[in-house]
């Protein structure tokens, strides 16, 4: 056979190859030309390769639904809306039509705020598989957003007898009430919610507007303190949107993802999630920092603080990221870097008051306190409105005894922060001292309010009332001092000064059996206490029975002894 057969031979079987090949191979156009998206190479490395592959395996099996089904998920968990809803058009044609489907293009449209299409769409998961609780809930959305309560109140039952999560139920159901300026009934239901779930923020969100449409301050101002306990990302837990979540390639609607996972408590799944969106988008610093605070919550590691110092290197004005890095190194127990990372911190990201502030307790707790103090001062000049600065400026003074300085700062805390209950108590004493007892007893208040447990608070509140009492009863006010006296024992009704006092605006009223009973109570509660006998002796002798009153005298002495 000669050298150019051969050659002929061989370009003939190649181009044959080729020719078999090409007729092998699925033809995407029509199938990019229907499901296609535009711009695809404007996306990550992974997504393209990911959406190619989905659109050949339509190509190839047209007449299946389960490429078709894959090519859906990937869209609509990439939040490409528009194009998934086309494609889900094209399941409903296949006999094995599923009512997820239909749920899953209820949910785009309501989304879109297509309402009569989201209307249809649920009503037919609903028709198609009723034991889908969420299928439920969301029509009730539906209807509610149409002005069709009596169906909203309808669907949102429905969700409350087969829907895992009760709460959202009744949050839905108060929503109609508010629709029918039902207040009462709606304050009900939101606050069964509450009682399901003390977390989520919409609840509270329509309690306030309730709450200031009937004029009743002392609940709003309650709620809006528990409200600040809430969760953003608090929602009820939906199985068939989670099975979405695998196909998402988009960075930033997996950190979405993972946040939604972590406040559900599933912060192990949330940080594989996250760990796809860092290994998609390696550069974006908030990413990584999210990971390293998710990792830090769930399992503290050495990851952690590479994470944050990664973050950090990735953008060097990352007021989060060096404020997470030089706590991760103080919390270790490792002083001196922790400064050091600090001093970096805020030459490369000084704008942030935050960092200044952090900086004034490290150098505090090193007792470099002309530092600290300087520090603290400089967090408080750049964001005056920033109720931490305020505080730890104030905290800063007191434990120099600048009280009058530290008061004025307090005053600032008090005024922008309605959560933190320790600059309350402090300016609650500070009012006792100055006699105010109507700004001391609105400041144990609000700090009761926010925290009951706080250290030495009760003790403060029975002050209060020992001190205003006292002062009702030097002015001759007996009838005010006895009620001062009194509230203060409900409190704390072993408090032996109070009982003291109540005893002698008793005698001073001629009420001997309350005087007694008092005493008595003085004498059982602190049997070691010799002003508990004295007291007692004085009501005996108020009564006209010396011989009983020279008896507790005499144990009065004798404990004296």
């Amino acid at each position: 056979m000669s050298r150019s057969y051969s050659k002929g031979l061989i370009a003939v079987l190649s181009i044959m190859g080729a020719l078999i090949l090409c007729s092998c191979a699925p033809n995407v156009q029509p199938v990019k030309e229907q499901y296609g998206i535009q711009n695809a190479d404007s996306y990550n490395q992974t997504f393209q390769e990911e959406y190619e592959s989905l659109i050949k395996a339509v190509a190839k099996r047209p007449n299946d639904s389960e490429p078709l089904e894959a090519l859906a998920y990937f869209y609509h968990a990439n939040l490409l809306l528009k194009e998934s809803q086309t494609v889900y058009a094209s399941l409903f044609a296949f006999p094995d039509s599923k009512a997820k489907w239909h749920y899953y293009a209820g949910r785009i449209a309501l989304d879109l705020g297509d309402q009569e299409r989201a209307l249809e769409h649920l009503n037919e998961a609903v028709a198609r598989d009723d034991r889908y609780g969420l299928s439920h809930f969301y029509l009730g959305e539906v209807f509610l957003k149409l002005g069709e309560l009596e169906k909203a109140e309808s669907s949102y039952r429905s969700y409350l007898e087969i829907g895992t999560e009760k709460a959202y139920g009744f949050i839905g159901l108060g929503r109609v009430e508010i629709a029918r300026k039902q207040w009462s009934q709606a304050e009900g239901l939101l606050l069964n919610s509450l009682r399901e779930d003390s977390k989520i923020v919409s609840a509270y969100s329509l309690l306030t507007n309730i709450y200031r449409r009937m004029g009743r301050e002392d609940q709003l101002k309650r709620v809006e303190r528990a409200a600040l306990n809430g969760e953003r990302y608090h929602q009820p837990r939906d199985e068939w949107m989670e099975e979405l979540y695998p196909f998402c390639l988009e960075p930033y609607r997996l950190s979405v993802i993972a946040s939604i996972l972590e406040a559900s408590g599933r912060e192990r799944e949330g940080i594989e999630f996250l760990q796809k969106a860092v290994s998609l988008s390696p550069e974006n610093s908030r990413l990584v920092f999210q990971l390293a605070e998710m990792l830090k919550k769930s399992d503290p590691s050495e990851e952690v603080t590479e994470l944050l110092l990664r973050a950090i290197e990735l953008d060097s004005t990352y007021e989060s990221a060096h404020y997470a890095y030089v706590s991760e190194l103080d919390s270790n127990g490792e002083s001196e870097a922790a400064l050091a990372a600090s001093q970096r911190a805020v030459e490369l990201a000084g704008e942030a008051s935050g960092l200044w502030r952090q900086r004034g307790v490290l150098l505090e707790k090193a007792r470099e306190l002309s530092g600290a103090e300087l520090a603290f001062r400089k967090a408080v000049e750049m964001e005056p409105t920033e109720s931490k600065n305020q505080s730890a400026l104030a905290n800063f003074l007191w434990a120099k005894n600048e009280k009058a300085e530290a008061i004025v700062h307090y005053k600032e805390v008090r005024k922008l922060s309605p959560i933190e209950p320790k600059c309350r108590a402090i300016l609650a004493a500070h009012y006792l001292e100055q006699k105010d007892f109507d700004e001391a007893r609105k400041c144990i208040d609000e700090a009761v309010a926010i925290d009951p447990q706080l250290d030495g608070l009760t003790e403060l509140n029975v002050q209060h009332h020992l001190l205003e009492g006292s002062a009702k009863l030097l002015e001759g006010d007996l009838e005010a001092a006895a009620l001062s006296f009194e509230s203060g024992l409900k409190i704390d009704p072993k408090h032996l000064d109070t009982m003291v006092r109540l005893v002698a605006v008793y005698l001073e009223q001629d009420e001997l059996e309350s005087a007694r009973a008092t005493a008595r109570a003085a004498v059982k509660q602190h049997p070691r206490a010799a002003i508990a006998y004295r007291v007692m002796a004085g009501v005996e002798m108020k009564a006209g029975n010396a011989q009983e009153a020279q008896t507790w005298m005499e144990r009065a002495r004798k404990l004296q002894k």
